[in-house]
Protein backbone atom coordinates (compact mmCIF):
# COMPACT_ATOMS: atom_id res chain seq x y z
CA UNK A 1 0.00 0.00 0.00
CA UNK A 2 1.55 3.40 -0.84
CA UNK A 3 1.11 6.62 0.73
CA UNK A 4 -2.03 6.16 3.45
CA UNK A 5 -5.02 8.58 2.66
CA UNK A 6 -7.20 8.27 5.52
CA UNK A 7 -7.20 6.24 8.91
CA UNK A 8 -10.27 5.61 11.05
CA UNK A 9 -10.25 3.96 14.49
CA UNK A 10 -13.45 4.92 14.97
CA UNK A 11 -14.42 0.81 15.61
CA UNK A 12 -12.13 1.64 18.46
CA UNK A 13 -13.92 4.29 20.15
CA UNK A 14 -17.27 2.59 19.65
CA UNK A 15 -16.70 -0.84 19.80
CA UNK A 16 -14.39 -0.81 23.15
CA UNK A 17 -15.19 -1.21 26.59
CA UNK A 18 -13.92 1.70 28.63
CA UNK A 19 -11.07 -0.68 29.66
CA UNK A 20 -9.55 -1.90 26.42
CA UNK A 21 -10.27 1.75 25.23
CA UNK A 22 -8.06 3.09 27.86
CA UNK A 23 -5.90 0.48 27.38
CA UNK A 24 -5.84 0.99 23.25
CA UNK A 25 -4.73 4.88 23.99
CA UNK A 26 -1.98 4.39 26.19
CA UNK A 27 -0.51 2.01 23.69
CA UNK A 28 -1.23 3.93 20.53
CA UNK A 29 0.02 7.02 22.67
CA UNK A 30 3.33 5.03 23.75
CA UNK A 31 3.80 4.52 20.15
CA UNK A 32 3.06 7.77 18.91
CA UNK A 33 5.53 9.51 21.07
CA UNK A 34 8.62 7.01 19.93
CA UNK A 35 7.56 7.07 16.51
CA UNK A 36 7.61 11.23 16.26
CA UNK A 37 10.67 11.39 18.32
CA UNK A 38 12.69 7.95 17.08
CA UNK A 39 10.91 7.50 13.75
CA UNK A 40 9.36 3.63 13.68
CA UNK A 41 10.60 1.15 15.36
CA UNK A 42 10.17 -2.83 14.87
CA UNK A 43 9.10 -3.43 18.55
CA UNK A 44 7.39 -1.02 21.01
CA UNK A 45 7.54 -1.71 24.72
CA UNK A 46 5.88 -0.70 27.75
CA UNK A 47 5.98 -2.01 31.35
CA UNK A 48 2.83 -3.73 31.98
CA UNK A 49 3.19 -2.65 35.90
CA UNK A 50 2.95 1.29 34.24
CA UNK A 51 0.51 0.39 31.69
CA UNK A 52 -1.85 -0.78 34.82
CA UNK A 53 -1.44 2.19 36.84
CA UNK A 54 -2.23 4.81 34.48
CA UNK A 55 -5.33 2.10 33.37
CA UNK A 56 -6.30 2.31 36.86
CA UNK A 57 -6.03 -1.87 37.31
CA UNK A 58 -4.44 -4.30 38.92
CA UNK A 59 -6.25 -7.20 37.64
CA UNK A 60 -4.05 -8.96 35.01
CA UNK A 61 -7.11 -11.08 33.72
CA UNK A 62 -8.49 -8.16 32.82
CA UNK A 63 -6.09 -6.47 31.14
CA UNK A 64 -5.86 -9.62 29.44
CA UNK A 65 -9.46 -9.38 28.46
CA UNK A 66 -8.85 -5.65 27.17
CA UNK A 67 -5.67 -6.91 24.70
CA UNK A 68 -7.88 -9.33 23.53
CA UNK A 69 -10.36 -6.86 22.70
CA UNK A 70 -8.01 -4.68 20.63
CA UNK A 71 -6.61 -7.60 18.59
CA UNK A 72 -10.14 -8.13 17.76
CA UNK A 73 -11.32 -5.00 16.58
CA UNK A 74 -9.72 -3.96 13.11
CA UNK A 75 -8.51 -0.74 11.51
CA UNK A 76 -9.86 0.64 8.33
CA UNK A 77 -7.63 2.90 5.87
CA UNK A 78 -8.88 4.00 3.12
CA UNK A 79 -6.68 5.14 0.08
CA UNK A 80 -8.17 6.00 -2.95
CA UNK A 81 -11.18 3.61 -4.51
CA UNK A 82 -9.68 1.18 -1.66
CA UNK A 83 -10.77 0.71 2.01
CA UNK A 84 -8.51 -1.74 4.15
CA UNK A 85 -8.83 -3.23 7.49
CA UNK A 86 -5.88 -4.73 9.46
CA UNK A 87 -5.13 -5.34 13.10
CA UNK A 88 -4.19 -2.42 15.42
CA UNK A 89 -1.04 -4.23 16.51
CA UNK A 90 1.08 -6.84 14.10
CA UNK A 91 2.19 -8.59 17.44
CA UNK A 92 1.80 -8.78 21.07
CA UNK A 93 3.17 -10.44 23.91
CA UNK A 94 4.09 -9.53 27.47
CA UNK A 95 7.65 -10.79 28.40
CA UNK A 96 9.45 -10.11 32.37
CA UNK A 97 6.39 -7.45 32.77
CA UNK A 98 6.92 -5.72 29.85
CA UNK A 99 4.10 -4.83 27.23
CA UNK A 100 6.07 -5.82 23.47
CA UNK A 101 3.78 -5.09 20.34
CA UNK A 102 4.45 -4.00 16.42
CA UNK A 103 2.61 -2.25 14.53
CA UNK A 104 1.13 -1.93 10.87
CA UNK A 105 4.04 0.18 8.56
CA UNK A 106 0.32 2.27 7.92
CA UNK A 107 -0.21 3.13 11.26
CA UNK A 108 3.46 4.68 12.03
CA UNK A 109 3.14 6.38 8.64
CA UNK A 110 0.00 8.27 10.22
CA UNK A 111 1.59 8.76 13.63
CA UNK A 112 4.34 10.66 11.42
CA UNK A 113 1.77 12.76 9.19
CA UNK A 114 -0.71 13.61 11.78
CA UNK A 115 1.32 13.95 15.06
CA UNK A 116 -1.62 15.94 16.73
CA UNK A 117 -4.42 13.76 15.76
CA UNK A 118 -6.46 12.76 18.97
CA UNK A 119 -8.03 9.26 19.47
Amino acid sequence: MGETAAINFSAFVTGLSPSALTFFRILFENAQSIVIKEGPQTMYEKSMAEILSKAGCSDMEAASNAIREIIQHKVECKEGEFLYFFPFMTSICIENGIVKYSLPREIENFMLHFPQFNK
